[in-house]
């Protein structure tokens, strides 16, 4: 399948699991509140945090694998492929050894160490259902989840786990309705990771016969897996930091909610905008490897992407951001949600975060995890050491100072070093872009401080929304296709295939319904 045809459907198909994904998780928890109450809710959101830091034991190997893969797949080298895969395989069976053990003492733990009024047991089986699925994922699948994402079949990943999360959603939400027991509710999660795994079977055995286990392992092509396992440690600070700072520096809960319902909405689009500018990083890892000459020209192409992304959909999400929020929080009445500053801080950290992808890509394609784990680290300290002085002298307004300091910090760190180490190019270009687009957002600010948006409804927000989502992609992209001259022409290269894609996707589907009629 040609690359463009590949990124295309990434694309797609990662936008519509995430939409999903956003769906059910708006629908589902208020059914298991309305069932079950508030404790059961808190339980099973305590326990997945429990288990995304759980998560960890994979991210180094992980992460360090697929870098590793972006050579052998360009240049098709199945023998080191093997070697690589057979390494990863090592690594992940000792990984789902420590994981599942860590799920069994959790589980067993958790309702002694937590103050609950459930059963003992039945506290033990939804731990034990929600955490052995992970166990089948180091065993089995997730090995070869990587290398799909080395060749640009994620969207074969997605279109697994949009499937799925519909049987598991569906199983949920009837077995809500009917009244079963929350045990049986969450057995119904694990079922459906034992189907994912033979979703995944199937692929595996028609694609993936030739990859050979019984190779020589490649261990020092994963050799950085430490050190990776450092930048993610530093990201999960750095991304779940706030929430605990508040809850336990603060004392008020209700504070804790009003940051959770805020950062629930960033959350979503921020994630969503990083699955749809993501698409074509298989490409661009296996580019690095093999033509760094190309590689440098598309380079600016996708910085220009991800700024204009990340700040259309941050620019239209402030507009309508108080409006959602007055309207999200208009039956709750123990706490004030709407702040008229709160969403220009919590917009500043997608903007800042997401805005440097590209050159953070670019040095973990050159896997220089090593290299860069003090900054990582540096950006933990400085977020920790900002947001409880912040917390301490404003409260919620300074665990986001602290998590705005330290992207601030990292964001410049990652683009210096980048251009120091493998760019030939001036850092200006990529500077001119930040500066164009921070000038657009602050207009923005003023804008809608002087003109404020005055819209209730979850569909006329909707609408809104849309809206000023295209009229800031127009105003950002047209911005950048102004001032980025040299890009232009490499620019319509790259959006005409794009545009044939989606035309002959549209033909294929207007032929197909004709034929039917």
């Amino acid at each position: 399948m040609k690359t463009t045809q590949k990124g295309f459907f990434n694309i797609i198909y990662g936008a519509l699991g995430q939409l999903l994904i956003i769906a059910f998780s708006v629908v589902t928890p208020l059914l298991v509140m309305e069932n079950y109450g508030s404790e059961v809710n808190g339980l099973l959101h305590s326990t997945e945090q429990i288990f995304a830091y759980l998560s960890l034991l994979e991210a180094g190997i992980g992460y360090a694998s697929l870098q590793a893969l972006y050579r052998p797949v360009a240049e098709d080298d199945r023998h080191e492929i093997s070697a690589i895969m057979a390494a990863t395989r090592i690594y992940y069976n000792r990984t789902g050894v420590l994981y599942t053990l860590a799920v069994v003492a959790f589980a067993f733990l958790y309702p002694v160490l937590v103050s609950t009024s459930l059963p003992y047991f039945l506290v033990v089986g939804v731990v034990l259902f929600g955490g052995l699925g992970g166990s089948i994922n180091y065993f089995y699948q997730g090995k070869y989840m990587l290398l799909m994402q080395a060749e640009g079949y994620s969207y074969v990943t997605q279109k697994i786990n949009i499937l799925v999360n519909l049987l598991v959603n569906a199983a949920k939400i009837a077995l809500l309705l009917l009244g079963f027991n929350v045990l049986a509710v969450q057995a119904s999660f694990f079922v459906a990771q034992v189907v994912r795994a033979l979703l995944y079977h199937r692929y595996i055995r028609s694609k993936y016969l030739d990859i050979d286990f019984g190779v020589t392992p490649d261990f020092k092509a994963v050799s950085q897996k430490n050190a990776v396992l450092v930048h993610q440690i530093s990201y999960m600070i750095f991304s779940s930091t706030d929430i605990l700072l508040l809850t336990f520096l603060t004392q008020d809960l209700k504070l804790v909610s009003v940051y959770t319902i805020y950062n629930m909405a960033v959350n979503a689009l921020f994630t969503l905008a990083q699955t749809v500018s993501t698409g074509f990083d298989f490409r661009l890892g296996q580019m690095f490897a093999t033509d760094r000459a190309q590689y440098d020209r598309l380079y600016h192409v996708f910085e220009i992407f991800h700024l204009t992304l990340i700040f259309s959909v941050m620019s239209a999400l402030y507009r309508v951001f108080l409006p959602f929020i007055s309207t999200y929080t208009r039956s709750i009445t123990d706490v004030v949600y709407v702040h008229r500053w709160y969403p220009l801080l919590f917009v500043l950290v997608p903007l800042l975060t997401h805005g440097r992808t590209a050159a953070s890509s670019g040095i973990n394609f050159a896997g220089h995890f090593e290299q860069t784990k003090k900054y990582a680290v540096l950006e933990a300290c400085i977020n920790l050491s900002v947001s409880i002085v912040g917390i301490l002298a404003f409260g919620l307004p300074g665990a986001l100072m602290g998590t705005i300091a330290a992207s601030l910090y990292r964001t410049t760190n990652v683009i210096r070093y980048y251009y120091r180490n493998f760019s030939p190019d001036s850092i200006w270009r990529t500077v001119k872009r930040w500066l164009a687009c921070f000038a657009v957002f602050a207009l923005v600010v003023l804008f809608d401080a002087a003109h404020p948006l005055e819209v209730s409804g979850y569909g006329r927000i909707a609408v809104a929304a849309a809206l000023s989502g295209v009229a800031m992609l127009a105003i950002y992209g047209g911005l950048q296709f102004a001032i980025n001259r040299s890009e232009r022409p490499l620019i319509i290269d790259l959006a005409r295939p794009m545009a044939n894609a989606v035309l002959v996707k549209l033909h294929l589907k207007g032929r197909d319904a004709r034929e039917d009629e």
